[in-house]
């Protein structure tokens, strides 16, 4: 066997340079791979506005609150942030530690050599350098679970109970950035009691400090998730796909994860270590020197990874221990016959195959999630249009994501754009028939943009019992001319607000429009009393009227209106109406001359104006008038045209593209 697997002697195959130059070299490889990442990625909107998981990282440590998955990590950054310390660059310079952590616990058991390789592969293992760039609690789980083992294999090798005070502690600090290892806490514990009365006395104080994680964390840990793992999760289980990101589309913005992370037919690397790691593990069961703390580390928090889901985040801290037992694995196969390696070697060829298994309904979720996220990026930094581009990719080929559409929705809708938001909203309540706050969005769009009918629909499925929907389903009965259902609706949220102006104010509309003088009337009335509504009652009160033919009890409620607020338009162009039609012509003209001064452009006014003038006999200002009228009813009328144009040429846009 080669000298660079066996290490005998702690001999590189260079052999000049000592054993310690050697772990050093990786440790600054891996730290320079790492800084070479953060400076491509600088710029990145990913790191320029923290996404997904990170936000509520970053919310725990400014609000001087701890994260309640990995309350640590948050105490971390808060820690750093008061240094004036990169986050970032603080995790690759853990991560070039956990390199040099895992050399030597290599040496503890295996050789120097084996040690060596695996450190060599943990710091060109991509997603270790793409976790440095993740304000997430990956690379401080990884180190202190690292830190942890060698504690551990330093103090068992040792007589010196003081020793074990660090595992102890270091278990501690591991569950509070890493939940899931609650199931590794025993083997811990049990090492502790066996090895002396202050060592236990240690543990149990440990136990007290986690009792408050492990609080936090059973709810997180779902046994029956692990017991009920389908082929799926086992066929996908290769990718390298975070909770919500995908590590393989930020391939484009780094050479460095270019190079390093790959899917081409195999997701590289972590669906090449696992198959080779399960072989070195089985092989090296029951393995001296220390061998077995590591395979209960393994076994322990897979389970508990497994058990919260199973991503590359939660994963990760497996991964140096994997990727020392796949060196371990490599070695063992080369010392053996050539005949059994080859068995084993192709059993391993056949578990990979099946861990690389093509899931392109994951693939497809975990690119859509990336382009969400991206999007998200982009809008909080004021990219409005590339934010949309990244949503769009999100749902391209008619891809239904909730959260993307309904970030679309409120982007086009807060723009102006309501048809493409009424768009989004309806794939959203076709997709979830059940999400009423997105029917009722969808309603209200179609209300602001005059389709009750349409928005009728919706506020029909939602009525049951919501005292906010029997208003709006009022109002859109009422706008489609259903003023008996209108009715119906109003009167029974009355009967739940019974002091609720408002729609007490509806139902004097409905009764109005309903002809019903008398009802609308009490109604109105019991309004008139209230400071905030005598206004909009007189108003309506005055209009009703007017639709009736009471002209005179009309103009007087206009005046009421006026008298509140002498410079309102419609109540003087209603009262300048409701004077003409009383044959009032010189009364009419003060509040029509007065509405002509403060609103110079509306053609009713001087089509009023110049019907009152003449009637008076004065023909050169009505003639004038009646210009104005003319001018002004053409220019609204090529406007409204021009309008429709350009809305019916905006849709022809929007179908072509």
């Amino acid at each position: 066997m080669p000298d660079w697997i066996s290490g005998d002697r702690g001999i590189l195959p260079w052999r000049i340079l000592k054993q310690n130059y050697a772990v050093i070299s990786i440790g600054v490889l891996a730290l320079a791979l790492r800084l070479v990442y953060l400076a491509e990625m600088e710029r990145h909107p990913f790191f320029e506005m923290p996404v997904a998981g990170e936000r509520g990282y970053l919310s725990a440590a400014q609000s001087a609150d701890v994260a309640s998955e990995a309350p640590l990590y948050s105490v971390l950054l808060r820690v750093l942030e008061s240094l004036e310390m990169s986050p970032r660059v603080a995790q690759a310079s853990l991560g070039a530690l956990s390199c040099i952590v895992l050399s030597l616990i290599g040496r503890g058991v295996a050789t120097p050599g084996v040690g060596n390789v695996a450190a060599l592969a943990l710091a060109l293992y991509g997603p270790a350098i793409y976790y440095v760039g993740a304000l997430l609690p990956a690379i401080l789980a990884c180190f202190l679970g690292l830190a942890l083992l060698l504690a551990l294999l330093w103090a068992e090798q040792s007589e010196n109970r003081w020793r074990f005070v660090w595992p102890g502690v270091l278990m501690v600090l591991t569950l509070y950035s890493a939940p899931y290892a609650v199931l590794f806490a025993p083997v811990v514990a049990w090492s502790l009691w066996r090895n002396g009365s202050m060592a236990c006395l240690l543990a149990l104080l440990a136990g007290a400090l986690c009792t408050w994680v492990l609080s936090s964390a059973a709810p997180a840990i779902d046994f029956q998730r692990f017991l009920s793992f389908d082929l799926e999760y086992m066929t996908a289980h290769g990718r390298e796909t975070t909770a919500s990101l995908d590590i393989y589309q930020l391939r484009d913005s780094s050479v460095v994860l270019a190079v390093l992370v790959w899917k081409w037919g195999m997701a590289f690397p972590f669906g090449l270590v696992l198959p080779i790691a399960l072989l070195g593990l089985v092989l090296a069961w029951g393995q001296s020197r220390g061998r077995g703390i590591v395979i209960h580390y393994v076994v322990a928090l897979g389970i508990g990874v497994l058990c919260m889901g199973g991503t590359s985040e939660m994963r990760f801290v497996l991964v140096p221990a994997l990727t020392l037992y796949a060196v371990v694995g490599m070695s063992l196969v080369m010392r053996m016959h050539a005949a059994r390696a080859r068995w084993l070697l192709l059993g391993v060829v056949a578990l990979a195959v099946c861990l690389n298994l093509p899931v392109p309904q994951a693939d497809r979720a975990a690119q859509v999630s990336h382009y969400r996220w991206l999007g998200y990026a982009y809008e909080k930094l004021g990219m409005v249009a590339t934010s949309i581009d990244a949503y769009e990719k999100a749902i391209a080929g008619d891809a239904y994501d909730r959260d993307v559409h309904l970030e679309l929705a409120r982007i086009y809708a807060g723009g102006a754009r309501r048809e493409r938001a009424i768009g989004m909203y309806n794939a959203i309540v076709n997709g979830s028939p059940e999400d009423r706050d997105s029917r009722r969005a969808l309603g209200d769009l179609l209300m602001a943009s005059g389709r009750p009918q349409e928005a009728l629909v919706h506020y029909e499925l939602l009525a049951d019992g919501d005292q906010d929907m029997l208003g709006r389903l009022g109002d859109a009965r009422l706008l489609t001319g259903q003023t008996t259902g209108a009715l119906a609706a109003y009167e029974k949220l009355l009967t739940m607000r019974p002091d609720s102006s408002r729609v007490r104010f509806q139902m004097a509309r409905v009764y109005a429009a309903a002809g019903d003088r008398d009802a609308a009337e009490a109604h109105f009335g019991r309004l008139m009393t209230e400071d905030a509504w005598r206004l909009k009652a007189s108003l309506e009160w005055g209009m009703m009227l007017g639709r009736m033919g009471d002209w005179g009890e009309a103009a007087d409620k206009f005046s009421q209106v006026l008298a509140l607020e002498p410079d309102h338009h419609r109540a003087l162009l209603l009262q300048g109406e409701a004077l003409y039609a009383q044959a009032r012509y010189s009364a009419a003209l003060v509040p029509l001359q007065r509405l002509a001064e403060i609103q110079s452009d509306d053609w009713r006014v001087y089509g009023f104006l110049s019907k009152s003038l003449g009637r008076l006999g004065r023909e050169t200002e009505a003639q004038r008038a009646y210009e104005r009228y003319q001018f002004l009813l053409h220019r609204e009328q090529v406007d409204s045209r021009v309008k429709a144009e350009q809305k019916a040429l905006g849709q022809m846009m929007k179908e072509d593209i």
